[in-house]
Parts: structure tokens; C-alpha cells; sequence
């Protein structure tokens, strides 16, 4: 893609910088019909002479100041973005008045800069419709050089002073009682509390008690992760982050994109106060945190090390119905949009989970969402593999991007997590003394199927069963877990049964399997009144508890 370029007279125009406007990801498959979905309308770049931005004549430093001069071409002049490591972008317009002379005073960007050595800037220009933005124009910048000879350039990536002069700033975020009872999820408060945890032991080696982990969650206890909440923890890490730190933002709960397949599509995480997906509805946009708003929190912390993970793109409870069909195995169009242009413009790394129906699934074996378990479990491993026991943040999306496909392929299950962007710095240090606590995965017992001799159930015994199999095992402490899936792969245990109705008593018999097995592990007779089939189920489940008990 990086060999491909438009051109325009004598004018190079690469690929990346008409992404804005044409980027549509997962287009070959879409058009040749292996995905569904519409393809966005878009003007055909043969039918029209291509809007150019403005041409760079002189941008000359000075001091603390450049001093730019523009040709207005057929685009017309837009807005200047100002960038930091080719990613980062700290000033979306430095030409608010659409000047072909202005000057850009950089001391008011100072707290981005790392004084004393060469901080690597750009300028990139932007027609007037702001859709097609120029190639970066490089500055390298010295604060209060004012002409002396410049350092040698330090990557931020070195890591022999890290654990001397880094601070870590995390917001860890997790959403699991909304406003009403249709968004309410299981698992993101423990998502939330058990990556807070793991970070917080795992930093201390790396960064010593140089750390500000905030936790947000509607856990009792806890402060509620509103929107207004989340904004202050942001702004409080503004207020002291430097540029050589680092800043992560975690987010376990519900998400969506709006609007759908329009190029500005924006990627919004649910608050509290949403009570259903209704983007569409300007009062639901307000009361959710849109991109946007989280990209401009995020460029006012001045940590140039940033990791944005979501285990939040439309996260819902586990499906009812699996759909086993390859609707799409990555982030629908929008979502891997709206998460590049935060990658483009916000300089971060993003992991972000996603499935084939656009769930990250919440998973009873783990008490986890499948990203956040994944990523519990693997900061160890990684750390182990480095021999100085370094957690790096691209060795460990990695490995997650490779687990979670295996551990949701284990029920019939199609999840796979995206990375967008790529950086290899470390945010912790796990020694083997180090202390843990990992989350243990739980045995699963799948749906069960009750009917009567002739293949009926009038008593609708079948669906009282699971529902209470289902509560029974929301019980943390019981090592099974409820999964509503009448397929598994790997080991599993099921009951079914059937039951026939003399009169007004109904007599139960119940099977207890392992897996594929046909013998079945244990049998489990019971009798009582047809017309009380809560408690027919209750006297099968107390025999069920016992057995289970004893399986190991």
C-alpha cells in the first residue's frame, strides 16, 4: 500500500492521505461477496479534479516560533494540524483563520516538549474541506535551543532510564450496571478491579512509586464511572504527566460506532446513564463518551506513550443463539475507522477485542471478558520469555491477539482481537518472586434438554431447568459455570432428561454427561405435583449440586 500513489499533474498524492475520505476496510471482500454490509458512497476521485491542499512555500523555525507561508491551491486552505512523533497530535488547527502567512508560537505547547533534546514535529496541511491533508512537513525542534547546536535525537523507546525518570498514569474503567436493566452486563466491574490489580503489581517493578492507577466502576465502593468522572481523572493526569511517561486507558463495557457506514462514524463508549444502543438519538450521543471527546481528554496528557485497550466493542451478555456463519471475523467497517483515525491522530496503540457478531463476548468460565482474561494471563508469560523480565505492551497484544481466537474457538465461538498501530515499550516487570493472582477458568455445563416419551414438553420443564441451572451457577464459588449453548468443544457437561405425567404427578428422570461420552456419569430420579414444575426442577438440582461436587 505504502508503493501505490495517486497523482495529480506532478503531484504525488499517497494512499494514506486519502484515507479519510476513501479508507473502507475490508473492501476486497465486501465487493467480491464474502462479506456483508454496504459500501459507502463516496465521490469518484476520475469524475472530479482532486481538491488539493494548500503548497508549502517556506516554514522557517525561530526561536520558539515557525513561521509558515502558503499557495492557495484548487482545495483551498484548511485547517493546520501541528503533530509530535509523526502520531501525535497536539493542535488540530494552528491556522484558525485561514491565513496564506501565519505564525505558529510553540512555547504554548511546551508542556509537550522534552527540553534539552530534539523533539520531533510537523505540520500538515489540509484543504478546505478537510478531507484530503497533505504529506507531514518535519520539524525538529530544540526548546530554548534559539540556534545552538542540537542533541542527538533519544528514542523514547530506550529503556535504560525508564525505571529513573517514567511515571505510569492509568484510567481503568468498567461499566456493568447501566441505567435501566437492557444494557446491564456481568463482568466488567471484575474486568476492570482484576486489570487494575495486575497492572498495579506488575508496575511497581518498573516504575517503582512513580504510578497513579485511577479505578472507575460501578462496583459498590466504587467511584461510578460517568462521563464526568471520567473526564476528571483524565484532567488530573494532565495536570502533572510529562512527555517521556506513560498513559494507559482501559475500558470493559458496552460500545458502539455511530453513524453506521458513514465516513464520520465515531467510535462511542455507553455511560451510565445510557440505558439502550439508540445512538441515533442526539440524548444518547450526550450522555456517551464519544471519540472525539476522548481524543481531545487524551492529547491534553502530555505522556507520549500511550495504549488505549477496549474490551468494549458493542460487549454484550453471552448470545443466546450462536451464529457459526463467518459474518465477518474482525471489527465491522465503522469501528476499524473510527479506532484508526484515534490511532492517526492520538498517537496510540489500540487493542481492541471484537467477534463475529461484533460482541466481545463475556465468558462464565473465566468470570472475564475473553480480552481482559487474556491479557491477565499473558503479562506473566511475557515476562518470562524476557530475561530481564520486562512486560513489553507489543509481545503482549500479540499474544493475546493469538489467544483469545483459541479460547473462543473452545465454544463454538469466532472472537478476534485487533491491534491497530504497533510499539514495543515496557509497562511492567513480573519476577518469578513477584506475587499474583491469575483467574482460573471454571468447567462448563452447556444447555440441557428435557422432554416428555414423545419428544414434548407441555410442562416447559426444559426451560425452567436451564434457568435455574443458570442461576445455580452465577454462584462465584462453585467451580462450574453456566454456558446457553447446546454445542461445546472440549470438556463440558450437560443433563438431559425426560419425564412423564401420570394423573397430576409427574416423574423425572435426569442424566448427567461428560462431553461426547454416551454413558452418562450420574442418574437422578425425582417425583411430585405437574402443576409445581419450580419445584420438580429444584429437587433435580439438588441431586445435580451433590454430584457435581464430587467431580473433579
Amino acid at each position: 500500500m505504502e508503493k501505490l500513489y495517486y497523482v495529480v499533474g506532478l503531484e504525488i498524492v499517497a494512499l494514506d492521505q486519502l484515507k479519510d475520505r476513501y479508507y473502507e476496510p475490508g473492501l476486497l471482500a465486501k465487493v467480491m461477496g464474502f462479506a456483508e454490509g454496504p459500501i459507502r458512497k463516496v465521490s469518484d476521485l476520475d469524475n472530479q479534479e482532486l481538491a488539493l491542499y494548500p503548497d508549502l512555500v517556506e516554514a522557517k523555525l525561530l526561536d520558539d516560533q515557525i513561521s509558515v507561508q502558503l499557495t492557495k491551491r484548487s482545495g483551498g486552505i484548511g485547517p493546520v494540524s501541528l503533530m509530535l512523533d509523526d502520531d501525535i497530535e497536539i493542535a488540530t488547527d494552528v491556522n484558525p483563520e485561514r491565513k496564506a502567512n501565519f505564525t505558529i508560537n510553540l512555547q504554548q505547547y511546551a508542556k509537550h516538549f522534552i527540553p534539552g533534546e530534539i523533539n520531533k514535529l510537523s505540520l500538515v496541511f489540509f484543504n478546505a474541506d478537510k478531507w484530503l491533508p497533505s504529506p507531514p512537513h518535519p520539524i525538529n525542534y530544540v526548546p530554548g535551543s534559539k540556534g545552538k547546536d542540537t542533541p542527538n535525537l533519544i528514542s523514547l523507546n530506550d529503556r535504560s532510564d525508564q525505571a529513573i525518570t517514567n511515571t505510569l498514569y492509568a484510567l481503568v474503567v468498567g461499566t456493568s450496571d447501566y441505567k435501566g436493566t437492557q444494557l446491564d452486563l456481568k463482568f466488567p466491574d471484575l474486568d476492570a478491579a482484576a486489570y487494575k490489580d495486575m497492572l498495579q503489581i506488575s508496575a511497581a517493578g518498573l516504575f517503582g512509586n512513580r504510578m497513579q492507577i485511577k479505578l472507575l466502576s460501578t462496583a459498590k465502593g466504587n467511584t461510578r464511572p460517568s462521563k464526568t468522572a471520567i473526564r476528571a481523572a483524565l484532567m488530573e493526569f494532565a495536570a502533572k504527566a510529562e512527555p517521556k511517561d506513560v498513559l494507559i486507558v482501559y475500558f470493559s463495557g458496552h460500545g458502539a460506532t455511530w453513524p453506521e457506514n458513514d465516513p464520520s462514524s465515531q467510535f462511542y463508549f455507553l455511560s451510565i446513564d445510557n440505558e439502550n444502543f439508540d445512538l441515533a438519538n442526539p440524548v444518547n450521543r450526550q450522555l456517551a463518551l464519544a471519540q472525539d471527546s476522548l481524543q481531545a481528554w487524551i492529547r491534553s496528557v502530555k505522556a507520549r506513550k500511550r495504549i488505549l485497550i477496549l474490551d468494549a466493542c458493542n460487549s454484550g451478555e453471552v448470545v443466546k443463539q450462536l451464529d457459526l456463519g463467518a459474518k465477518g471475523s474482525t471489527l465491522n467497517t465503522d469501528q476499524r475507522r473510527a479506532l484508526e483515525r484515534m490511532k492517526d491522530r492520538g498517537g496510540f496503540f489500540v487493542l481492541a477485542g471484537s467477534a463475529a457478531d461484533m460482541k466481545s463476548y463475556e465468558d462464565p468460565r473465566f468470570g472475564h471478558g475473553l480480552l481482559t482474561y487474556s491479557l491477565l494471563n499473558n503479562m506473566p508469560k511475557v515476562a518470562a520469555g524476557d530475561k530481564n523480565n520486562y512486560i513489553d505492551v507489543g509481545k503482549l497484544f500479540q499474544e493475546v491477539r493469538d489467544d483469545v481466537p483459541k479460547l473462543a474457538a473452545a465454544l463454538n465461538k469466532i472472537q478476534e482481537p485487533k491491534l491497530i498501530g504497533m510499539e514495543d515499550f515496557s509497562i511492567g516487570i513480573i519476577k518469578n518472586d513477584t506475587k499474583y493472582k491469575l483467574p482460573t477458568a471454571k468447567k462448563i455445563i452447556i444447555s440441557s434438554d428435557f422432554s416428555n416419551k414423545k419428544r414434548l414438553d407441555p410442562l416447559k420443564f426444559k426451560a425452567e431447568f436451564n434457568a435455574q441451572l443458570e442461576a445455580m451457577l452465577a454462584n462465584p464459588e462453585l467451580p462450574f459455570a453456566y454456558y446457553p449453548t447446546d454445542k461445546a468443544q472440549g470438556l463440558h457437561y450437560f443433563i438431559n432428561g425426560e419425564y412423564e405425567v401420570i394423573a397430576t404427578t409427574a416423574k423425572v428422570t435426569a442424566y448427567l454427561y461428560k462431553s461426547d461420552q454416551d454413558n452418562e456419569l450420574e442418574t437422578f430420579n425425582v417425583e411430585g405435583s405437574s402443576t409445581n414444575v419450580k419445584a420438580l426442577v429444584e429437587q433435580v438440582l439438588v441431586k445435580v449440586k451433590e454430584a457435581l461436587a464430587k467431580l473433579k
